[in-house]
């Protein structure tokens, strides 16, 4: 048994205490982008568990692993409209509708992971407020989801220079098409679900993402390179429709704070991270593999992104950049 499969048997068996059942019940849909054996999944399920149990039965949540629900942008959109209820999403995608959360996929903005989770820990309260405000949600947890790899068919990555005129795929989300851009690559935007055919087709050369997303769609099976860039985290955040989070009465709404915190934060942080070492090692067993590119070329050629991410969003963004870096 690996670690992974034994903090997720132990994480099973700890559920929360019940709460009186309400008179109503009410069902709530969760999404995520990753498919059934991802450790987002057994996120998502720890946190229905713990949302039913805590409620007495009173909200229950289904879940909809691989976009089954709706894609990444459509069902971020869809918890600020209140079409859906729950969806798991990056802040860079968040970006496409409130600029400033953005900041987050910044390229090289954290060295490792212990940065990032105190940084965002610091910056929660303020996070999570103006996620209310200017987006409709409620964030009910955060979690760091993985430094990014390159995946490549046609080259190996061992600096920047090897980046220019690259097809690669990439989020539909604009900091990333800006700092791929910076390195002179042909970005791409795909939605996640389409990466493997894209990938096997010809139709992008490359891929960049968190290994275990990578080796959960079966990416090694069409690539032939694996660079280790670590050039951005990406995190999550569960995030609901404020209206919907603020229709429950006030004992639900702490139930599934509770909950959501213990998933994302308590669960899926540790469990990413094991499972981007088990990951990278399937990757780097079935493809040739740049241990050590050169991350100054890289830098240094994305730099230029976080000024003009700054000059476009403005101060908010400027602050919580400098408060990330700070730590």
């Amino acid at each position: 048994m690996t670690r992974l499969s034994a903090m997720l048997l132990g994480t099973a068996m700890a559920v929360a205490t019940a709460a009186p059942a309400s008179a109503q019940q009410v069902t709530l849909h969760l999404g995520h982008v990753q498919q059934s054996t991802h450790p987002m999944q057994q996120a998502a399920e720890m946190f229905a568990q713990e949302v039913e149990q805590g409620t007495g039965g009173a909200v229950r949540v289904v879940t909809y692993p691989a976009e089954q629900l709706a894609g990444l942008r459509a069902g971020a959109e869809g918890v600020q409209l209140g079409t859906i209820d729950l969806y798991i999403a990056d802040s860079g995608t968040l970006g496409n509708w409130g600029q400033h959360f953005g900041f987050v996929s910044l390229p090289f903005l954290f060295p490792d992971y212990p940065t990032a989770i105190a940084a965002m820990a610091e910056l929660a309260p303020e996070l999570t407020e103006a996620m209310r405000s200017d987006l409709n949600v409620e964030r009910l947890g955060w979690s760091p989801a993985g430094f990014r790899v390159i995946l490549s068919t046609s080259r190996a990555i061992h600096g920047a220079e090897d980046m220019r005129g690259l097809r690669i795929r990439v989020p539909e989300i604009p900091v990333y098409v800006q700092a791929f851009a910076a390195l002179e690559a042909n970005a791409t935007p795909l939605p996640w679900g389409d990466v493997y055919s894209a990938m096997q087709t010809g139709v992008v050369e490359a891929v960049e993402g968190p290994p275990a997303a990578h080796t959960t769609s079966s990416h090694q099976e069409v690539a032939s390179y694996l660079s280790r860039t670590n050039h951005i985290m990406t995190d999550l955040n569960l995030i609901m429709n404020l209206d919907r989070f603020q229709s429950l009465p006030p004992e639900h709404q702490e139930v599934l704070r509770a909950a959501g915190a213990r998933a994302m934060e308590g669960f899926l942080t540790e469990a990413l991270q094991l499972a981007e070492a088990e990951a990278y090692d399937q990757l780097a067993a079935a493809l040739e593999v740049v241990e050590a590119p050169d991350s100054a070329s890289f830098q240094s050629a994305m730099e230029p992104v976080y000024g003009a991410f700054i000059a476009e969003v403005g101060a908010t963004a400027a602050a919580w950049i400098a408060a990330a870096r700070n730590q």
